[in-house]
């Protein structure tokens, strides 16, 4: 059975969990991959407020990219971060965020693809009774290094910090395996981790 985690965003990424079984204890293997993304080629000069002009190009998550990889890993179930934008934050940023988030959930649908929401609070503070700290980022960072040395979650070889995006990609899909081997029965019905 293939699990599927994913941090949403431009900066996330795709944790794919092969399990023998929901019940199993071990991971058979584990494949990562950052959110794909690309540049805009139209380009948009912004003025700063120290009269610094810069050249600025949007980045987008790329569809077609994520596609491929959802097809060729074809996971049995996948879960997806429920995300909402924040207080504070830009028109233009949230809507970007929002359309990552549709365009996942479409992805999901197009494909035939079982799929829940997990609440972030609800992950990130499942994992904090093991590993205790109040940045939930470090969290994370420190859970993985305790129970799963031998990932890497390094983007490339130069890399001196993992990646983020990839290591809570990896705790969600991880957080939906053991929800669901307490409740097998989600299997069979739509819900929403809340």
């Amino acid at each position: 059975m293939v699990l599927l985690g994913i941090d949403p965003g431009l900066d996330g990424g795709l944790a794919f969990i092969e399990v023998s079984s929901i019940s199993s204890s071990s991971l058979n293997g584990v494949k990562l991959f950052v959110m794909p993304t690309y540049y805009e080629s139209k380009y948009k000069t912004k003025i700063f407020k120290n009269g610094v002009r810069k050249k600025i190009c949007k980045r987008k998550i790329d569809s077609k990219k994520l596609n491929e990889i959802l097809i060729s890993n074809r996971p049995d179930v996948v879960f997806i971060e429920k995300v909402s934008s924040r207080p504070g934050e830009g028109n233009v940023s949230s809507f970007t965020f929002g359309f990552g988030a549709g365009l996942l959930e479409g992805l999901m649908v197009a494909n035939n693809l079982t799929y829940y929401y997990v609440s972030p609070v609800k992950w990130s503070s499942f994992f904090a009774k093991e590993v205790p700290h109040s940045n939930p980022k470090i969290r994370s960072q420190m859970y993985v290094d305790k129970y799963y040395p031998d990932i890497n979650f390094f983007v490339g070889p130069r890399s001196k910090v993992p990646h983020s995006g990839l290591v809570d990609a990896f705790m969600i899909g991880l957080y939906g395996k053991l929800h669901l081997h307490k409740n097998t029965r989600y299997l069979e019905t739509e819900f929403t981790f809340e």
